[in-house]
């Protein structure tokens, strides 16, 4: 009856790959070989954001991955990214303008022109 039953693993902890990272862990779950920010087990590395939103950072991905590449699909996403920085970029303007003073809508307005007359000159 003992036979049906596989062997006990013994020395296997769950979570480590294999027993050779965890002699490279300290007391406090750190991996000894990588960064202090990304090497706890299960935790994913804090992505690094831009200022612009996260369509920018989509937009920037696929620009790259298009430069290196040259393939269909990530000139497709870039250019879907691009729309959606537009479309985002329309949504903030008009929310400003909705709730801007009567005072303040001229000057917003005017510098509206001047960045499309900035963008036009633009090759």
């Amino acid at each position: 009856m003992e036979d049906e039953f596989p062997p006990m693993i013994t020395g296997y902890r769950m979570g480590y790959p294999n027993r050779d990272d965890r002699n490279n862990m300290d007391g406090n779950g750190w991996s000894g070989n990588r960064s202090r920010d990304h090497s706890r087990y299960g935790y994913e590395p804090e992505r690094k954001r831009s200022k612009y939103g996260d369509a920018y950072d989509r937009y920037d991905n696929y620009r790259r991955h298009y430069t290196e590449n040259k393939d269909t699909e990530s000139k497709k996403k870039m250019e879907e990214s691009m729309t959606e920085i537009f479309n985002d970029m329309e949504d903030m303007v008009e929310s400003v303008m909705k709730y801007a003073d009567a005072s303040e809508k001229p000057a917003l307005k005017q510098k509206i022109v001047q960045m499309a007359q900035k963008v036009q000159s633009m090759n």
